[in-house]
């Protein structure tokens, strides 16, 4: 959704489809990226930062801007085609 509502205004299409672990083994036949990822289908992991937070005192950004930032960098990196260049906003 974050990725959508930033990045549909510039003609981007965002998927919200999932992979399922069945697709997932399928894939790791052929990528071993994939393969990695197999064990890790259906588990949350839960991290806390509260530590470095209180002790280092670093700051941590939210999801949102990050992910928006992750995008942004995907298209300046050239890994998306960059449709956001001398194009009005739709």
């Amino acid at each position: 959704e974050i990725l959508g509502q930033e990045f549909s205004k510039y003609g981007y299409k965002v998927t919200k489809m999932k992979l399922g672990k069945f697709i997932m083994t399928i894939g790791s036949l052929f990528d071993k990226r994939a393969k990695r990822a197999l064990p890790e289908i259906g588990h949350e992991r839960l991290f806390d930062n509260s530590l470095s937070t209180q002790e280092l005192g670093i700051k941590y950004r939210n999801i949102k801007e990050s992910l928006i930032e992750m995008g942004y960098s995907f298209i300046k990196c050239g890994v998306i085609p960059d449709k956001t260049q001398n194009q009005q906003k739709k």
